[in-house]
């Protein structure tokens, strides 16, 4: 009986599982990020902690995005990684760390002008 047909229909099998799942994860962080967008209204100024919301659920998008794809390089090529998928997972490593890098900065801006910043509306006050 010949080993490779079972393990190779298992890989192709988990490769487009695991892009489906990344794709819908994707699109969950992306109608997230559309929703944010709509209900914090235009022009930016008085919502502005729906628009920071909605920019780290479009990082998140991105991320999920880059993560499906480069798994699904990765195990199409599995043991042997290529150079595209490792870069597709590292860049979706970076995506996902933009909003916690972004909260980081807002928050570190507040605290050196003296005020204090609220965590829930993602706000400064400058009391």
């Amino acid at each position: 009986m010949n080993d490779a047909l079972p393990s190779s229909v298992f890989r192709r099998l988990l490769k487009w599982l695991v892009l489906l799942a990344f794709l819908l994860l994707a699109l969950v962080y992306l109608f997230g990020a559309i929703q944010s967008i709509r209900v914090s209204g235009w022009p930016p100024d008085p919502h502005l902690s729906g628009w920071y919301l909605a920019a780290g659920q479009l990082c998140f998008a991105f991320a999920s995005l880059s993560f499906g794809l480069g798994l699904f390089k990765g195990i199409q090529t599995f043991p042997g990684a290529t150079g595209r998928s490792a870069a597709l997972i590292v860049i979706g490593a970076l995506l996902s760390l933009g909003p916690y890098i972004g909260r980081f900065v807002l928050t570190d801006n507040c605290l050196d002008r003296g005020g204090s910043w609220n965590r829930v509306t993602l706000q400064c006050s400058e009391e």
